[in-house]
């Protein structure tokens, strides 16, 4: 994992802006990722970064329309997240752990952590995923309800 602390952020090479296809472009997207990657690094070392907790009812993470990446991407994004929370220290949810990585397309409802046998939006989301083919890109489809 490269150094791209604060300290050393301005020695790092920018980051290329894919518009102009430029290498080393101090604007745009490569600016862009540089400040976010300076702050966040900032805030990681001084212990004030946001983590996410753990679901509660009426939060996020709600039953949601995903999509896993295909087993290929799965494999190197657990690799990243084993190196980032080498990095990050304790405390932080693996969110590229194969268990957790996806897109989400679109949450349906709020977090509810008793979801009954039969429920009407359960029972409907796993009839619609039933028999689907996997969409045409280079995601995996995975029905879970």
């Amino acid at each position: 994992m490269a150094d791209r602390s604060p300290e050393t952020a301005d020695r790092c090479p920018a980051t290329a802006d894919p518009r102009s296809g430029a290498a080393g472009a101090a604007t745009g997207y490569g600016a862009a990722f540089d400040r976010l990657f300076a702050r966040g690094s900032a805030a990681v070392l001084a212990g004030t970064h946001y983590r996410d907790s753990p679901p509660v009812d009426g939060g996020r993470w709600g039953l949601s329309i995903v999509l896993p990446p295909d087993p290929e991407s799965t494999v190197r994004l657990a690799a990243v997240t084993a190196e980032a929370l080498a990095v990050a220290g304790p405390g932080h949810w693996p969110t590229g752990s194969p268990a957790a990585v996806h897109l989400t397309v679109r949450a349906l409802e709020a977090h509810r952590s008793n979801v009954p046998e039969g429920d009407p939006l359960a029972v409907r989301a796993r009839r619609h995923c039933a028999g689907r083919p996997p969409p045409a890109h280079r995601y995996a489809w995975r029905c879970a309800a």
